[in-house]
């Protein structure tokens, strides 16, 4: 009888190995994990971004389009430090005036920057609704202004400034009136927002954005 040289495996050769395979195992679902949470994490700061360039190219449209339409109780730009109104044209031609209102309001997720817009309106008593709803929905907003409102991104705080003759002022102290009595337009607009750490854009810290009227582009 020949005796074979072959032998199987220990118990302990067999333990070993099936720890080996676990600890590789572990290492590579934490890997994917972490893969995973990174790809996440990316996608929400894009999203973020997003929203952020979505709510300052709507900002900088609003101010480019700002009206007078020559009624005294109707500011072009009206800010109290809390919201801000302002009477734009329509981006439809010959469709009328918009009232617009921007504000921070509080949400389940913190402090949000919000912007509310009326319909493209041509009567002067529609108009003036639409003023005094803007600054009813500043303060107290109702279930059927929802659909008039757009929610950007997270913003604990907001401040803005007004440039007239090279000079930065804050809004609230310029008095300077055109000839229906409104506060005349300044030639800029300087808005800063705090945006939060957690923001989801990966951004945090204060965010500067500058306004200049179209018509002094070529001169300033």
């Amino acid at each position: 009888m020949h005796r074979s040289d072959q032998h199987g495996f220990t118990l302990i050769e067999v333990l070993v190995a099936l720890v080996l395979v676990s600890i590789m195992t572990l290492l590579a679902w934490r890997g994917l994990e972490g893969l995973g949470r990174a790809g996440e994490q990316t996608t929400r700061n894009e999203q973020g971004l997003q929203r952020i360039q979505t709510g300052l190219a709507q900002w900088s449209a609003d101010l480019d389009a700002l009206t007078d339409v020559g009624m005294s109780a109707l500011q072009p730009l009206d800010f109290d430090g809390q919201r801000l109104r302002l009477t734009r044209r329509s981006s439809q031609p010959n469709a009328g005036v918009m009232v617009v209102a921007w504000t921070l309001r509080a949400s389940d997720a913190g402090m949000v920057w919000q912007r509310w817009a009326s319909t493209p309106l041509t009567d002067q008593q529609a108009l003036q609704d639409a003023w005094q709803t803007a600054e009813r929905w500043s303060r107290t907003p109702l279930a059927e202004d929802a659909k008039f409102v757009v929610t950007f991104m997270p913003v604990s705080g907001w401040q803005l400034f007004y440039s007239r003759d090279g000079t930065w002022s804050n809004p609230l102290s310029a008095a300077d009136k055109t000839a229906t009595g409104n506060v005349a337009l300044p030639d800029g607009v300087q808005l800063v927002l705090d945006l939060p750490a957690g923001s989801g854009a990966g951004l945090s810290g204060k965010l500067t954005r500058y306004w200049l009227q179209p018509t002094l582009g070529a001169t300033k």
